[in-house]
């Protein structure tokens, strides 16, 4: 790293800093305390878990009124390799052009980006958004910044570029299995059960599913929801063996370039139709187009050029999902990314997006149509766009 180049990264991590200690000062997420009170964010560290960099890793806690549950699992990328691991997303790694491959720390990323009010309504996780129908559910946020998709219970040694060994904790999988005892003890036998994960942990949601079922045996009404996990790449299969160490029961269900569907068509297999099945992504959706250009070409740039082969793969996953069950209902989105992000782009999860609560050109809100499928009402909407 040059000079100039470690003066712009100090000046992104500064900024990074800052804006971490703002939202802090917002109170929007309060350390955990009891009794707690409905409505407030609590962020409880969990006992023996840890984010990649080795630093603290919570789960956040919202009760409400109603004794039902969301169990919500963060996104923020991923790792397969040495190369990945050197590039975890922050403000001083984006100064000096580093890709952003995965976030490597929720205190500092993904809390103030995914929670802070100056971003607007944060989708279902804004339970002070009158138009939000789950805001008097219970909700227990699972932290993610263990670039696994949930799948790891191991460690990866690298060195970064100036040869210096570094260790990257995958220990989504095992984080998850610690934090689930917590939210066990705060909310033991709720009625319904939403489990829900955007990007990263759409695909943790089929892969933690039996492990919530397991929590929860009683509960009769579950509903299981991906939002955005189509990015297929054949290196997933050495990744869940040899970088993220995948305990065997996730590991050997990988039998494909697309691990969302194989974890899917296994958890059918186990529980049939005693769950109800959701999915949902935008038709050109630009992180996961980034990733498909960098994972080919280690740019992660928009291409607009793989629109087509990505809505392809769109086309594949809508018909392995209802080939699994018919009842599967899908949901396909056109909201655009915006200019400022990315122009001719479509949005990166709904579920988390300012616009969960707009209409689509078919009249329904990804919020109504997400509220009609966990009461049994479900539908398809946007499949025309394919």
């Amino acid at each position: 790293m040059t000079k100039e180049q470690k003066q712009l990264y100090l000046q992104g991590e500064d900024r990074e800093r800052k804006l971490a200690e703002r939202f802090e000062n917002t109170g929007k997420i309060i350390p955990f305390e009891e009794p707690i009170r409905e409505g407030q964010w609590y962020r409880k560290i969990v006992p023996g878990a840890v984010c990649a960099d080795g630093s603290e890793y919570p789960v956040l806690f919202n009760s409400g009124k109603e004794n039902c549950l969301v169990i919500f699992l963060e996104g923020g990328g991923l790792s397969f390799d040495e190369e990945m691991a050197r590039c975890p997303n922050s403000l001083g790694n984006a100064n000096i052009g580093k890709p952003p491959c995965y976030a490597a720390n929720f205190r500092r990323y993904i809390e103030y980006t995914c929670f802070d009010n100056e971003y607007g309504s944060r989708g279902i996780v804004e339970k002070e958004d009158e138009r939000n129908p789950f805001r008097e559910w219970c909700f227990a946020v699972a932290a993610y910044g263990t670039a696994d998709i949930y799948a790891g219970d191991g460690e990866f040694a690298y060195r970064d570029e100036e040869g210096r060994s570094c260790v990257l904790h995958h220990r989504g999988y095992s984080n998850f299995i610690k934090s689930l005892e917590l939210i066990k003890e705060l909310y033991p036998a709720p009625k319904r059960i939403l489990l829900i994960g955007g990007s990263a942990g759409a695909f943790g949601v089929p892969l933690l599913a039996p492990e919530v079922l397991k929590a929860y045996p009683d509960c009769s009404e579950v509903t299981v929801y991906a939002d955005s996990a189509t990015c297929p790449d054949e290196r997933y299969k050495d990744a869940v063996y040899n970088v993220w160490k995948a305990p065997e029961h996730i590991a050997g269900a990988l039998r494909t370039d697309q691990p969302a569907e194989d974890w899917f068509e296994a958890l059918y297999k186990q529980e049939g139709d005693r769950l109800n099945y959701l999915y949902s992504i935008s038709i050109r959706d630009w992180i996961f187009i980034s990733y498909l250009e960098y994972l080919q070409t280690r740019n992660m740039t928009y291409q607009a050029e793989r629109e087509d082969e990505f809505k392809g793969y769109l086309k594949q996953t809508v018909k392995r999902l209802k080939q699994i069950t018919k009842e599967f209902r899908i949901m396909i989105t056109d909201f655009p990314a915006g200019d400022d992000v990315c122009p001719g782009a479509t949005i990166h999860t709904t579920c988390q997006d300012p616009r969960f609560y707009e209409k689509l050109s078919c009249g329904i809100s990804p919020v109504q149509w997400l509220w009609d499928a966990v009461n049994k009402k479900g539908y398809d909407i946007g499949l025309e766009l394919l």
